[in-house]
């Protein structure tokens, strides 16, 4: 058995050879190909770190300029919410006592949120107009 093992070691050994040589020639391609993948990896990073490092101090001011319209919305619609807040209270807590049907605080409702809306919009387009004046004095800034 020894002496067959021997002769099929003969017959194989070529073949066994010369996928050694085959496995380190692709060893060097893969050592060649891992640098360029590390290449492409850093690059790629510094890249996503060049449009975070550009993006971020847009996304401030487009966060500081929402809160700036928020802040004027708000101080705009408080005297209309202040007027409303009373009324709603006391109709919120009739509604819990059980007096008036659903339908009743419904239609209420509906009306108050109309008047408000009505007594909103000057405020609203005042905004709208400001943000179209920015966006035109921008424009031709540029």
């Amino acid at each position: 058995m020894h002496k067959d093992l021997e002769e099929v070691k003969q017959k194989v050994q070529p073949y066994l050879d010369e996928f050694q040589k085959w496995h380190e020639e692709v060893e060097i391609y893969r050592q060649k190909v891992a640098l360029l993948g590390e290449e492409f990896r850093e690059g790629a990073r510094q890249k996503v770190q060049e449009l975070q490092d550009k993006l971020s101090p847009l996304a401030e001011e487009l966060r500081d300029r929402t809160r700036a319209h928020a802040e004027t919305l708000r101080q705009q619609l408080a005297p209309y919410s202040d007027d409303l807040r009373p009324r709603l209270t006391a109709r919120l807590e009739a509604l819990k006592e059980g007096s008036g049907s659903l339908a009743e605080y419904h239609a209420k409702a509906s009306e108050q949120l109309k008047a408000l809306g009505e007594k909103a919009k000057p405020a609203l387009e005042h905004l709208r107009q400001e943000g179209s004046n920015r966006k035109e004095i921008e424009n031709q800034a540029k």
